[in-house]
């Protein structure tokens, strides 16, 4: 059996006619490509970010089922419940009675859809577990091959993608959506399988551009780890030559392992974009169930290198409104196409000279619960603010809020201390998140400070400068923890 597809609001309560789903069950598989599932320190730690679902236990139908890998810290879970507590009105004995956490042994070594395929125990338990709760809808982090397949397995229904739809978030796809949409993108080319091919591609599109270097990206990787440069002049080498000015973004992934997933999946190749001013925006949309499209957030997002490391909401006045726009104009043609719920994309914003107006091109689509969802959503959720589309703001009850968030909070010698003393000393400093003063600092990912040494965290404020004051204290608050 097949399993069928909703979709719904990913804050509070379902929309008419899914007012019967009361219990969702979220499944954050982190099924990605082979370089980013191999090379991209902590994936795995991504699950216990979208733990916003737990506000849903609000209403009385409802209940909120989640299932994690090995390794979540225990007093992160709780940190969550006496958030919600303080920020929403929720019970301890509401969440004790209508929420549970099931466990899946895979370490990170597999995504948990794949996992819960290999694994007929495993499996079973969570068949198990489901039937003794009404009305399960499964939600996953990214919808692929395997979540479809689990969804079938389990017989239960899904929010996100339908099958039909798979991999229209790929780089050649993304170009193709932009096209249509009628949103500018940088020059350049797919169909590239080899490096030989990326030099034939890149010898034409010199001739069309201006560009000083040029970017190979491969179709489903993600966060920096599908992406090599190339400077011109290596375009006029023989083959040997050319392969030996090509330069993958991150040190740790050999040219070998990059031109293997090249291979495997094809890619494309773009001109690299430069400017006197240059920023990296993006929009966040969401594909109801019934194919209509409303706008969520934008975001300003910082990058090290060419990956992700932070992100801003909402993004620069200059240019939000073109982002809403291309946002519109990009999820209804996906939605048109069957795609059903979070679709964002990304974009490179410059401005040159004495030019008073941005121009911005589209970068790549991606249709999963990526790096700006959970702020976004946690923030919603701990002040209790309405998005205003109109001027892309979040509302709350004290005036307009934003934030800045990033997964790479970091100081010297952090990994010696216990996730649970951070978390217990943040709720008793000035600089953890009040719902009073709706300020503060929220953190995720603190399961992984014992072996990266970092943590995530959302820096929620009323103004640019009380969120950037809050960030500095608490990059002094972990320095002060760890030393």
């Amino acid at each position: 059996m097949e399993a069928a597809v909703i979709a719904g609001n990913a804050d509070g309560h379902e929309k008419t006619p899914y007012l019967d789903v009361q219990t969702l069950v979220l499944i954050p598989s982190i099924s990605l490509g082979v370089l980013t599932s191999r090379y991209l320190k902590g994936l795995h730690f991504f699950e216990e970010r979208n733990l916003y679902y737990l506000s849903r236990l609000s209403h009385p139908e409802n209940h909120f089922l989640v299932v994690l890998s090995e390794g979540v810290d225990p007093s992160y879970l709780e940190y969550c419940y006496r958030q919600l507590i303080s920020a929403v009105g929720l019970e301890a004995t509401v969440i004790d009675k209508k929420f549970a956490v099931v466990t899946v042994k895979t370490r990170g070594r597999k995504a948990l859809a794949k996992a819960l395929l290999d694994d007929k125990n495993a499996f079973e338990r969570l068949k198990t577990v489901l039937s003794e709760y009404p009305n399960p809808v499964l939600d996953f982090w990214v919808v692929t091959s395997d979540e479809v397949e689990l969804a079938d397995q389990l017989g239960v229904q899904y929010k996100g993608q339908p099958r039909n739809t798979l991999g229209m978030d790929s780089k050649s796809s993304s170009r193709t959506l932009f096209a249509r949409a009628g949103v500018p993108t940088p020059k350049g080319y797919a169909g590239v399988y080899t490096l030989n091919d990326v030099r034939d591609k890149l010898r034409r599109l010199s001739r069309e551009t201006d560009a000083k270097s040029f970017l190979i990206k491969i179709e489903s990787e993600e966060a920096g780890n599908g992406i090599a440069e190339v400077d011109r002049i290596a375009i006029g080498f023989d083959l040997e030559g050319f392969v030996s000015g090509v330069s993958v973004a991150k040190s740790e992934i050999s040219k070998l392992s990059f031109a293997e997933q090249l291979y495997l999946q094809g890619g494309i190749v773009e001109e690299k974009i430069t400017a006197e001013e240059v920023a990296s925006p993006s929009v966040m949309m969401e594909v109801l169930p019934d194919g209509t499209v409303r706008n969520l957030a934008t975001h300003d997002q910082t990058l090290h290198g060419l990956s992700y490391a932070g992100a801003k909401f909402p993004a620069a006045s200059q240019y939000r409104n073109t982002l809403i726009d291309y946002g519109y104009r990009i999820a209804n043609l996906a939605a048109a196409d069957g795609v059903r719920g979070l679709i964002s994309a990304d974009f490179v914003a410059i401005r040159s000279g004495s030019k008073s107006s941005w121009d911005v091109l589209g970068i790549e689509v991606n249709m999963r619960k990526g790096a700006t969802t959970h702020p976004y959503y946690w923030t919603k959720t701990l002040t209790q603010a309405c998005y205003d589309e109109a001027t892309g703001h979040l509302i709350g009850r004290n005036g307009l809020l934003g934030y800045y968030a990033s997964e790479f909070f970091s100081v010297p010698d952090l990994s010696n201390v216990r996730p649970k003393t951070i978390l217990s000393a943040l709720e008793r400093a000035s600089v953890g998140f009040s719902a009073d003063r709706q300020s503060g600092v929220f953190v995720h990912m603190v399961s992984c400070v014992p072996i990266l040494g970092k943590l995530g965290a959302t820096v929620i404020g009323h103004s640019d400068d009380e969120i950037e004051y809050y960030r500095i204290q608490f990059i002094d608050f972990l320095k002060n923890l760890a030393n």
